[in-house]
């Protein structure tokens, strides 16, 4: 059961005169027959089940905090709510307690370890004081940081947790045949219009096109293979450095686009750099579920020189970042597991509340 093909000019119309709102509906509706027991074979698209794993992605972050409709765009009452609810589901993931993970496979989405941590940090950043000072002075820099930190990290979520979704969902022959098809027209209508309606949706969905597969997930997503099938444990953390290295790539481009390349974001963090006085510069990631950490093996802080704009720049750090925190995973895995697990009970879904 996939969608029919509909021409452009009548996608946009359904998308455009649809109720402005987020639609919380089933996608697909079928009666059925009234003897017991009986089984009914449904054959899906490729689109039916990226629409399923899209609908995640967008559904996880509008339960996560209070949201309102405005010119057809939402706007989130608590950025950094949103943030913790996003990091959360990322430790979920790697923790293999998100729906359909399997704790026998613990450490195949390894850089959803990392990016908890990073989105923790995304939701500190928002709750500091100089930020809180955005609100009520007329520093427009600072609220532009804020909103472009927000606008990156709920993009990049609609972006990746969809493909780990999926993963879990379908992985092997299903995903490696779908995996391809992700793009433009592989979303049902309803799903369409919700990453319209997400803030920042129209320009972030032609920015990211649609969250098209990069070479650098196809052959992350490959390693996973090897990362759950390998004896080895020195080789086996190789690869899932490597893997980690991959999505970082993915994910930086990707931000590059959505962020880094907008004048006035890069405009905010000329000023952020000529500002000590008034914020602190330092960019950093905790390895902690807190926000701040006295040791220091504890954190990756980039050089104070940084331009986080230029992707070449940011990317010395980020691999930095990244051997900082596979040495943490490797020497200390307990204590960053309780760290994870403390993050991923930071946003628990209502059904699984409901249960306990």
């Amino acid at each position: 059961m996939s969608q029919p093909p509909l021409s452009e000019r009548r996608r946009h119309d359904l998308i455009a005169t649809e109720n402005p709102r987020v639609v919380c509906t089933h996608l697909a509706c079928s009666t059925t027959n009234l003897k017991a027991d009986s089984l009914c074979q449904i054959r899906v698209g490729c689109d039916v089940m990226w629409s399923l794993a899209q609908q995640f992605a967008c559904m996880r972050l509008i339960g996560s905090n209070l949201h309102q409709v405005e010119n057809r765009e939402a706007h989130f009452d608590d950025y950094a709510k949103v943030a913790r609810c996003i990091a959360a589901t990322y430790a979920r993931f790697y923790l293999e307690t998100e729906a359909n993970g399997d704790k026998k496979l613990k450490g195949r989405y390894y850089w959803m370890a990392l990016a908890a941590f990073a989105s923790k940090t995304v939701a500190c950043n928002m709750e500091s004081k100089n930020m809180g000072r955005a609100q009520s002075m007329p520093i427009n820099s600072l609220k532009q940081v804020k909103a472009h930190l927000a606008k990156g990290n709920i993009w990049l979520f609609q972006d990746i947790a969809p493909t780990h979704w999926f993963h879990s969902y379908y992985h092997d022959d299903c995903f490696d045949q779908c995996l391809s098809t992700r793009g433009k027209a592989s979303y049902l209508l309803p799903v369409e219009h919700n990453l319209y309606t997400l803030p920042w949706g129209k320009e972030a969905v032609a920015a990211t096109d649609y969250f098209k597969i990069t070479p650098e997930i196809k052959e992350a997503f490959d390693l996973i293979k090897e990362i759950t099938t390998v004896k080895n444990k020195e080789d086996k953390e190789n690869i899932q450095l490597e893997h980690l290295q991959l999505i970082a790539i993915h994910e930086q481009q990707l931000l590059q686009k959505l962020i880094y390349n907008n004048k006035q974001f890069t405009s905010a963090l000329s000023w952020q750099r000529k500002t000590p006085w008034f914020i602190d510069p330092a960019v950093r990631v905790v390895f902690n579920s807190t926000c701040s950490t006295e040791f220091s093996n504890h954190e990756s802080v980039a050089p104070t020189s940084i331009v986080l704009e230029d992707y070449r720049a940011r990317m010395e750090w980020i691999n930095d970042a990244a051997k900082a925190f596979h040495k943490q995973m490797i020497d200390e895995p307990r204590r960053m597991d309780k760290e994870l697990s403390i993050i991923a009970s930071g946003y628990i879904p209502s059904g699984e509340r409901r249960r306990t």
